[in-house]
This record gives C-alpha cells, structure tokens and sequence, in this order.
C-alpha cells in the first residue's frame, strides 16, 4: 500500500485499516471541524480588518461557513452525515444550510419576523 505523500497520521490510519470510531471519537471530530471552520472565518474578519484582498476575504469566510455547517451535520448524526460530506451539495451554502436547518429540526425566520 503506498502511503508516500501522506500525513503521519494518514500513514497510521492507512496501516491500521478501518475501523469504528466511538461516540467520543466522533464528537471530537465534529468538534475540530467546528473549531477548524470558526478559524477560517475569523482569518477573514482579520484579513478585512486588515485590508486584505476582497477575494481572498470572501472565500475563506465561506470556506469557513461551509466547515462549520459540516461539523454541524456531524454533530447531529455523524454515522448518517459523514460519507456524504463530500456531496452535501458541494459548496452550495444555501443548499448545506438548508439541510443542516432540517436535520437540526429547525425553521429559518420569515422575513416577517424581522420587522
């Protein structure tokens, strides 16, 4: 199995084969993913605060949106949302937020509410 190229931590993983992450486990990885998106758009409010370029702002605040919206759905239910991360609507972030807001049980607020 060729392993060059890859993490450490990949090489372990590949060495080792799969296997059944606990709950503990799991929550841990919703919540790196959390805290890995949260950065992402912290970095753009410090690039924007900063003058950064408008571009290079934009996408890493939703680069940001889209990893945290992910760590959400894994949160959630991990085992139903995990080997469709990569499709949930690819970087749709209206669409990845729809489906968080349905897996979460919760209703968006209508335009109404916010008069």
């Amino acid at each position: 199995m060729a392993t060059r190229g890859l993490s450490p931590v990949s090489q372990m993983l590949s060495a080792v084969g799969t296997w059944r992450l606990s709950n503990y486990s799991k929550s841990l990885v919703a919540k790196s993913m959390y805290a890995k998106g949260r950065s992402f758009v912290e970095a753009a409010y410090l690039l924007h605060k900063n003058g950064g370029y408008e571009f290079v702002v934009l996408h890493r605040l939703c680069q940001g949106i889209e990893v945290v919206l992910k760590a959400v759905l894994l949160a959630i239910d991990y085992d139903r949302y995990r080997p469709q991360l990569k499709d949930v609507n690819g970087h749709n972030l209206v669409k990845a937020a729809d489906i968080v807001l349905v897996a979460a049980g919760l209703s968006p607020m209508e335009r109404s509410a916010w008069s």
